[in-house]
């Protein structure tokens, strides 16, 4: 009958000896596994409608990451160091805003945080406008004949294959059906221009442009050229028409930094700069900060200058550039003592 307690002595020791090893494991597991959930909202309580672009800072200053949110405000960051930090949220229709200050602590699990952001004075100008060009797109697409969609989608297949020469033909078939066909010119001016007649290229855009005075697709191309041929006042005048069309136009954006820049309009280049970086998929855009970089040094503000070179170092993948921009950074530097 011996055996029975020295059997539950031992299993009660080899109990304790567990539960402390499991202590001992969790003190020793690593802090930087901290996720912040996050949500933004306008500062009516309706969601923002748009992505936004939220970046975490850490003492609420220095840049650590970046992300974002849904339509509904919704994101999060995943592993993240304990330690003190801020959100900054920036988006085509809000005014960028850093929230308070807030500490992660080691091990406390998942961390909620809601910013409140304000709409721009003109966002909800810009929606309507969006939205009523949405509109008659649609009404204009849906006034096109069935011989000529067809056509035109022809046309589209033959171009994606390389087949140029067929789909000219057939772009001009569709307008030749009806010569009210917007889209078909718009893609007949890039056909022609690939092939090397520019100024036919140009007649076929500015013929899509007549017919819808904000098509963005035919103001960006008509941009292109005149930015190329240094008219650059009236590249900028039709890249600002086609964002009143389509706000978060990368094309349109990357394309209305470099002409801002060669006008002098240097408040307007960091603002379109950071316009473009509220955009997801704007990374082959880096060299918009390198451009903001120098309007900002130009304005004789070098810490902001600092920080659009090191934005610019966190996107590009150009070797060259990068090498560049950080002898510009280490010149700053210098400039300000550090």
């Amino acid at each position: 009958m011996r055996s029975v307690p020295t059997s539950r002595t031992l299993l009660t020791a080899l109990f304790l000896l567990l539960c402390a090893a499991l202590a001992a494991a969790q003190t020793e597991l690593p802090c930087e596994q901290v996720e912040i959930r996050v949500r933004v909202m306008l500062t009516d309580d309706r969601p923002p409608g748009e992505r936004l672009r939220v970046e975490l800072l850490a003492s609420g200053s220095y840049y650590v990451d970046q992300m974002y949110t849904d339509e509904e405000g919704n994101g999060r960051f995943g592993a993240v160091r304990p330690g003190s930090y801020a959100l900054r949220a920036s988006g085509i229709y809000v005014k960028t805003t850093t929230g308070p200050t807030f500490t992660l602590r080691c091990h406390q699990g998942s961390d909620l945080q809601m910013l409140r952001v304000p709409r721009t004075e003109d966002a909800e100008k810009q929606v309507e406008e969006f939205r009523a060009q949405e509109a008659l797109i649609s009404s204009i697409d849906m006034r096109v004949p069935e011989k000529a969609k067809k056509e035109f989608e022809r046309g589209e297949k033959a171009r994606i294959e390389g087949r140029l020469e067929e789909a000219k033909k057939r772009y001009e078939s569709a307008v030749g059906i009806y010569p009210e066909y917007a889209r078909a010119y718009n893609s007949l001016g890039v056909v022609l221009t690939t092939l090397g007649d520019a100024d036919a290229g140009i007649r076929a855009w500015e013929r899509a442009v007549a017919l819808n005075d904000h098509y963005p697709d035919a103001l960006i191309n008509l941009a292109k050229i005149r930015f190329n041929r240094r008219d650059v006042r009236g590249a900028e005048e039709l890249l600002k028409k086609a964002l009143t069309a389509d706000p978060n136009s990368l094309d349109a954006l990357g394309l209305l930094v470099p002409t801002q820049f060669m006008n002098a309009e240097y408040d307007g280049v960091v603002d379109s700069a950071q316009r473009v970086h509220a955009v997801p998929l704007h990374l082959q855009y880096a060299i918009v900060h390198r451009i903001a970089g120098r309007a900002l040094e130009a304005q004789n503000h070098p810490e902001q200058a600092l920080e659009q070179y090191n934005l610019f170092l966190q996107e590009t993948t150009d070797a060259r550039a990068a090498a560049e921009v950080r002898a510009e950074v280490a010149r700053l530097k210098s400039r300000l003592g550090r």
